[in-house]
Parts: structure tokens; C-alpha cells; sequence
């Protein structure tokens, strides 16, 4: 019986099972049937397919589905039960172990898109005809049962989206016939298990947003089968992108964005000449772009952009004909921008944040490149404030008029102001540091040291630093940065209004922006406490300031208060607490 997709209204009857014993086919799916499902309809002993999507049913998933101990009717559902999908509807509650009692006959268990909760059953393994198991989009916790590798006829694995932690079960290595697997936006830790490269049958792999790390396993790369999409991107994976990339000669789509992924980019990934789309930003990726990209002819969106990657932008970019998305922006990049190709369209590339770039279209606003700019090439965008080198304070005295129509915000030691160059196509935000205060120079002092030789995605980069008299023969010191255009994490976790200053309430923060706020602070501090030398101590981390650039992106600034630690053999202990009054940095 199809009576779906009807505007059916109401409840199922709570007789129904008992009125038709002799039900084959039940499709009630798209309608907008309400109520919980009775508990009759378990007598419909012959019952093999099951289907109630996108309706408003509510409850819990129904126990009777598995207490073939109890149910007479159950006992004989189990024999021919094949696709149970109670897809988007409004059930919670546990996820009843019983329903491991089901046929082993079932094919196919859609449960996706509910409020369903509670790990999922040790017993799931017994479905050995399993085909696609759908749970996506609820509140599962717990781990993944490796009982989940017993299911050697499954098709689709899709437990995307919930609270599943721990580490995904090297059994799964035993799904041979996979040819899907997402487990996306979870918990998952622990590295990526080695034998995943043993399911030869899998076109997508889809890990994205959880907190695996270690190296990327070789194995994953002998995937020949890997022909829509591999998606590694927002983890903490480390080490480099396997030589046996090259492998994948099938891919269309793979990213590993937003990794710790380090060393050069592969000279392999050009025998990848299938590849449509390639994301490799927001990780350490080095040294030149690799001439061998210039194979993957049909290509239509390359991201290298927050990696180190230097030299000159190669010429084979303008022959690839296909490209609509190219994103180069905040690397080392140097040379002439081409003005051909993708590089025509402005709307379709970036390269900002690349200091040593000059030329392009005009819509780049970059310097001109030539013999006659030679000598101005390094210059930071600070020198474009003034009106030209010869007159810098002049440039300063209308740089100060300027700023006091773009006021943000006010700090300890200073203002800051929103700066437009460039006719709008760049903003810019000026720390102007008021010197009569006690303590202000120094904290500039301490900035500048603190941020000279760091370099980190998720640390607010200094383009440079204006010094001279004002307008009133006083000293005048400027901090040029980066412009955060979401502000900073306070304003968003406490949004303030008043007589004298409004603040829109923004949007709250979901649950994985606070978690990928939090791994980006997380990663800035192991930076400045690990990884940079001499090693660096923030002394007043606080949400205020944490800035948000326009991707939601995490970036610790005001590093006013900041101290270089000596080695570890040289330091001595101090009572004395900088930092916020009120409040303790961590």
C-alpha cells in the first residue's frame, strides 16, 4: 500500500496491524501523519517493507520491532521484514538494544535525521544482508561498535553527525563491498585505521570535522575504486600528504583542508587527472607550486590558500581552462600575477595576503611591477597611506585625520580604527597607541618582538608599523593588522547594547563553530608555546582577544603583554600576574 506524498493529515490508526495481517508494502512517506506508531502494526506478520519518511511522527523508536520473545507478531515480522526507513521524523529517546532482534533478512535501516540517542547496539552485527545502514543526524554517543565489520553485504555506512567518539574500528577494513562510508561532524580520535585500505570496493570517504589525527595512511591511497570524493579536511592530521596519492588516478574531488599537513605539495598529485576539485588550504604545506598540477586538466576549484607556499604563480594556471574557483591567498607568493585565464576574473580568484605579488587586473590593486617599481616592491600596505615615501608625515598627519571617522574600539593602550584602502578593496585595522599612557610604548615594543618572527594561520598577522609626530608635534605610533571582519570572540559570546553604543546581536555560535573556535586557539597556543623561537607566552588570552576573520576562523591577537621565555635553564619564577584585571590567562 503507497500512500505517500498525499498531505495525508492525522495519526496512524491504532488498529491498523490488526485490519490487514497480510500487508506486504507500507509507504506512508511525505505526508504529514502525526502521533506515535501503534503498536498493531507489528501484527502485519508478512510485512516487508516499512517506509514512514519526512512525516511528524513522534515517541520513541518503536521496541516492539525486536521483542520477538514477546510478540507473536514480531516472531513472524522478523522472517520477512527487508526496509525499515523512519527517516526525518521526531523520534527520540534510546536506541532500544532490541532492535537487534530484527530479521536477519533486513536490507536496508534508515533511522537518519531524528533525535534518537544512545550508542549504537554490539548487536547490530547479526544483519549479515545489511546493504545501507542510514543514522545520520541524531544524538548517538559512545563508539563505533566493531561489530560493524560483521556486516560484509553493506553498501552505505552513513552515522554522520552525531556525538560518536573514540576511534573508528579497524574491522571495518572487512566491508568489502562498501562503497560509502561518512562519518562526519563527530568526536572520532585516534588515526585513520590502515585496513580502511582494504575495502577496494569505495568511491567516497567522507571523515571531515573530527579530531583524528596522526599521519594519513599510505594504504587509504591504494583505493583505485575512490572516484567521487575523498574528504579528510578539518582534523588534526599530521606529517605529509603519502607519495601514493598518484594512485588515485579515478578521484574527482579531494580535500585535506584545514590539517596540520605539512612539507612541500606532491608532484604526484598531477597523475591524479580526473580531479575536479583539489583543497589543501589551512594547513603547512611549503616551497613552490608544483609544475606536474598542470595534468589535471579538468580542474575547476583549487584551493592552496594559508599554507607558506613561495615562488611565482606558474604559468600553467592560465591554461587550465576549466577553473572557476582559485584561491591563493596568505602565502609567500611573489612575481607578476598573470592577467589571462582565471586571473581576468576577479570574482573567481585571490591572492591577497601575498605582500611580494604585484600586477594583475586592476581590481587587485597591486603595485605595478617594472624596472621603475623596483625598489618599492617589499613595501607594506602602511606605506600606501602616506601620499608618497618622500612625505611620509604627511602621509601620517592625513592617515590620523582619516582614522577618527572609522573608530571600533578602545583598549588599554590605544584605539583601534578600521581602515579602507585602495577604493574599498582592502580594509585594514590601525592600532593607534596613545603614548601618554603609562606603559603603552612598551607594550608596542613587546608586540613587535612577539610577533616578528612568528608566522601561524591562527595567530592575527602585523603588516607593519607607522612611527612619527602628529599634527601637534607629539609622537605618533601606529600597529597596522589584518582585518578580522567578524570581530571578536567576546562580541559574539556577549553581545552588549546601551545608551551610548548598540551592538546587533549576531547569530549565535553553533556547537562546532565553539569547537573549531576552540581547536584554532588551541593550535595557536601550541605554536607560541612549542613550535616558535624564542617561545612565547600570551599572558592575557581572553575572548576579546580572539578574532574572528570572515571563514569563522580563530586568530589570538594583542600580544601587548606578551614575554619572550628564555630557555628552559634560564628562567626564574615571578609573583607578578600581567593581564587583565579581574582575570587570569590560562
Amino acid at each position: 500500500s503507497d500512500v505517500g506524498v498525499n498531505r495525508v493529515q492525522g495519526g496512524i490508526p491504532l488498529d491498523f496491524g490488526f485490519t490487514l495481517p497480510n500487508l506486504l508494502f507500507l509507504s506512508l512517506g511525505f505526508n504529514q501523519i502525526t502521533g506515535v506508531i501503534p503498536s498493531s502494526m507489528f501484527n502485519a506478520s508478512k510485512l516487508e517493507v516499512f517506509q514512514v519518511t519526512s512525516n511528524n511522527l513522534t515517541g520513541e523508536v518503536p521496541s516492539e520491532f525486536g521483542k520477538a520473545t514477546k510478540a507473536y507478531c514480531v516472531q513472524n515480522c522478523n522472517q520477512h521484514l527487508k526496509h525499515l526507513d523512519i527517516n526525518n521524523n521526531n523520534f527520540g529517546g534510546l536506541l532500544p538494544g532490541c532492535i537487534c532482534n530484527f530479521s536477519i533478512t533486513l536490507e536496508t535501516l534508515i533511522f537518519n535525521s531524528n533525535k534518537i540517542f544512545r550508542s549504537i547496539p554490539a548487536g547490530i552485527g547479526k544483519f549479515i544482508n545489511l546493504q545501507t545502514l542510514h543514522m545520520w543526524d541524531n544524538q548517538l554517543s559512545g563508539t563505533i561498535s566493531p561489530a560493524i565489520g560483521e556486516l560484509q553485504n553493506l553498501v552505505t555506512l552513513a552515522i554522520n553527525t552525531n556525538k560518536l567518539s573514540g576511534n573508528i574500528p579497524p574491522s571495518i577494513g572487512n566491508l568489502k563491498k562498501l562503497l560509502q562510508l561518512y562519518l562526519i561532524e563527530n568526536f572520532l580520535q585516534v588515526s585513520i585505521p590502515s585496513s580502511l585500505g582494504q575495502c577496494q570496493s569505495l568511491t567516497t570517504i567522507n571523515l571531515s570535522y573530527n579530531n583524528l589525527s596522526g599521519t594519513i595512511p599510505p594504504q587509504l591511497m591504494d583505493l583505485t575504486s575512490l572516484s567521487v570524493g575523498l574528504d579528510l579536511s578539518r582534523n588534526q592530521l599530521v606529517g605529509s600528504l603519502p607519495t601514493e596519492v598518484g594512485k588515485l588516478i579515478n578521484l574527482e574531488i579531494l580535500f585535506i583542508s584545514r590539517n596540520m599537513l605539512e612539507c612541500e605539495i606532491l608532484s604526484t598529485l598531477g597523475s591524479c587527472i580526473k580531479l575536479e576539485q583539489l583543497k589543501l588550504g589551512g594547513n603547512l604545506f611549503q616551497g613552490p607550486i608544483p609544475l606536474s598540477l598542470s595534468s589535471l586538466r579538468g580542474l575547476r576549484v583549487l584551493d592552496l590558500s594559508q599554507n607558506n607556499i613561495s615562488g611565482e604563480i606558474p604559468k600553467f594556471l592560465v591554461e587550465l581552462q576549466l577553473v572557476q574557483n582559485l584561491n591563493l591567498s596568505y602565502n609567500d607568493l611573489e612575481g607578476v600575477i598573470p592577467t589571462e585565464g582565471v586571473f581576468k576574473n576577479a570574482s573567481a580568484i585571490s591572492v591577497f595576503g601575498n605582500s611580494k605579488l604585484c600586477g594583475g587586473i586592476p581590481e587587485f590593486q597591486l603595485p605595478i611591477c617594472g624596472l621603475e617599481k623596483s625598489k618599492h616592491k617589499r613595501l607594506t600596505i602602511a606605506v600606501k597611506l602616506a601620499a608618497a615615501i618622500i612625505s611620509v608625515l604627511v602621509g601620517i598627519l592625513l592617515f590620523v585625520s582619516f582614522l577618527f571617522l572609522c573608530w571600533i574600539d578602545m583598549g588599554s593602550f590605544g584605539s583601534v580604527y578600521k581602515g579602507i584602502l585602495d577604493e574599498g578593496k582592502t580594509i585594514i585595522a590601525v592600532k593607534v597607541l596613545n603614548l601618554l599612557h603609562h606603559g603603552a610604548s612598551k607594550s608596542s615594543i613587546a608586540e613587535c618582538s612577539a610577533l616578528r618572527n612568528i608566522r601561524h594561520k591562527n595567530l592575527v598577522k602585523i603588516l607593519t608599523v607607522c612611527s612619527g609626530v602628529d599634527y601637534k608635534g607629539d609622537d605618533f605610533k601606529a600597529l597596522v593588522y589584518e582585518f578580522m571582519h567578524n570581530g571578536s570572540l567576546e562580541e559574539w559570546l556577549h553581545p552588549v547594547s546601551g545608551a551610548d553604543k548598540t551592538v546587533e546581536a549576531p547569530k549565535c555560535l553553533n556547537f562546532l563553530q565553539r569547537i573549531n573556535i576552540a581547536i584554532d586557539v588551541a593550535c595557536a597556543l601550541k605554536y607560541l608555546h612549542h613550535d616558535c623561537q624564542p617561545t612565547t607566552a600570551h599572558c592575557d588570552l581572553k575572548p576579546s582577544n580572539v578574532l574572528l576573520d570572515h571563514e569563522m576562523t580563530a586568530h589570538v591577537a594583542d600580544f601587548g603583554l606578551a614575554k619572550l621565555l628564555p630557555p628552559a635553564h634560564l628562567q626564574t619564577s615571578s609573583i607578578g600576574v600581567k593581564g587583565t584585571i579581574g582575570y587570569i590567562a590560562p
